[in-house]
């Protein structure tokens, strides 16, 4: 969910018609984001007695495209997405690398498939020995290059292949003229993107709902 607006009257039955559809949907968790010069205060006045939880711990990053580091993993192949049946493997190996409930991936392959897999939108899946391990996702727009989903299962882990996933998708960028790349890390993927030369540009400031918290009540 993103907020480009602040909240307006009918904020919270908005906020209660958002988390019965992802319900409806069996989603257990999902992000309200807001657009960067957006103030989250007022909203945060209507979501937090709603059972959302305050995160101000995911960094923006950047990199320059023309400093990419050449790929270091020859053994792993890559292939884009590029029919349904392919996004069906890409949607189940991003739910496994996230250790997600299987579950979720026909949701996920929904949501990801209603969005396009062709551009502004690009997904790849990543194989070793013939079997899909990892998973990104390239989008481009406003001048930049975003790097999204990125996916390893847990036993291809300490192989570089997250590195190949997202350095990949930034080379293809990068021949088509775009000069930076953007992401969100995540914790773990942190190190791994300041090896590959993104520099940390801002905290970004969210709200999430999780199912489990919601029956616990918060």
């Amino acid at each position: 969910m993103l907020s480009t607006l602040p909240p307006a009257e009918d904020a919270a039955q908005t906020i209660r018609d958002t988390v019965a559809d992802f319900q409806s949907r069996d989603v257990a968790s999902f992000t309200w984001w807001f657009a960067p010069d957006l103030d989250p205060a007022p909203w945060a006045r209507q979501l937090l007695p709603q059972g959302f939880q305050f995160d101000d711990h995911t960094p923006g990053m950047a990199v320059a495209l023309a400093a990419l580091p050449a790929p270091a993993q020859p053994l792993l192949v890559l292939r884009q997405v590029e029919d349904r049946e392919m996004l069906a493997v890409w949607a189940r190996t991003f739910i496994l690398g996230y250790q997600l409930p299987e579950a979720m991936a026909t949701v996920f392959e929904e949501l990801i498939g209603s969005l396009g897999i062709h551009l502004p939108f690009r997904h790849y899946l990543g194989y070793l020995n013939g079997k899909s391990v990892a998973a990104s996702t390239l989008f481009v727009g406003a001048g930049v290059a975003g790097i999204y989903n990125v996916a390893t299962l847990a036993e291809a882990r300490g192989q570089g292949i997250g590195s190949a996933m997202t350095l990949a998708p930034l080379r293809e960028a990068r021949d088509m003229g775009y000069r930076a790349g953007v992401l969100q890390s995540s914790e773990m993927g942190y190190r791994v993107y300041e090896r590959l030369g993104f520099q940390k540009l801002c905290q970004m400031d969210h709200f999430f709902w999780q199912a489990s918290r919601a029956r616990a009540g918060g």
